[in-house]
């Protein structure tokens, strides 16, 4: 078995748990569909592995500005000044219409950002307040971000996947179990459905010390009726 594991490798190992030995062309398309979903699914933790950094260069005044190709979810965005470290918190939707403030009057020290998506294939990220100026000076002009990317199905019989090579292998359970469930042998499923169970959780495991964050406490508005802000709780 080739090191770090190919889709021609998972390939192979699919065939040898499901005992299907057929290799022609509508068989290997079925079987790698089934391959890939197997491989997005194990892949959905937010892990080290799929973990980037860029950098974000700022214009005064303005709001958003578009993430690469490939962006999927945030893990942090932050700056330095004077050499101390300063995070932007990301905001979902509705606590970034309760504090933020566009107008290119209101440029200070971005302290929220909130992402949308802009179409199909385009991400940005919007900050409030936008930078100002002598912000964008004392930072040396850019933000940091770091993110989890978005993940390719494998198509070639050459291509790798992202995962660790030592844990590459388990993408060939989950991938069985799916195959058996479309070719109708339940019972082949159902001893499959543990080791796929094992593998997910096995990989799951593997990156918590790494990317693991704690959510930050932030007041909020109680439980009042929205027009009447007079308390505060945390969450």
């Amino acid at each position: 078995m080739a090191d770090p594991i190919q889709l021609a490798e998972i390939r192979t190992g699919v065939m040898f748990l499901t005992q299907d030995i057929l290799t022609g062309a509508a068989v290997v398309i079925d079987r790698d569909h089934c391959i890939n979903n197997a491989y997005l699914w194990l892949n959905s933790v937010r892990a080290f592995w799929r973990k980037r950094s860029t950098t974000i260069t700022l214009v005064a005044g303005q709001v958003a500005y578009d993430l690469l190709a490939g962006f999927s979810d945030i893990y942090r965005l932050y700056y330095r000044r004077s050499g101390i470290y300063y995070e932007v918190e990301v905001l979902g939707d509705e606590a970034w219409l309760e504090v933020s403030a566009t107008q290119t009057t209101d440029a200070g020290d971005p302290r929220y950002a909130r992402v949308t998506q802009t179409s199909a294939t385009q991400n940005q990220i919007e900050l409030t307040p936008p930078p100002s100026s002598n912000f964008i000076s004392a930072v040396s002009s850019t933000l940091t971000l770091e993110y989890f990317i978005e993940l390719t199905r494998l198509t070639g019989a050459t291509d790798e996947l992202i995962l660790p090579a030592n844990l590459r292998h388990y993408v060939e359970y989950a991938a069985a179990y799916e195959y058996c469930l479309g070719q109708g042998d339940l019972t082949l499923a159902d001893r499959l459905k543990v080791k796929m169970e094992e593998s997910k959780a096995l990989v799951m495991k593997h990156d918590l010390t790494r990317t693991g964050k704690a959510r930050q406490l932030r007041p909020v508005a109680g439980y009042y009726p929205d027009d009447s802000r007079v308390g505060y709780d945390y969450r």
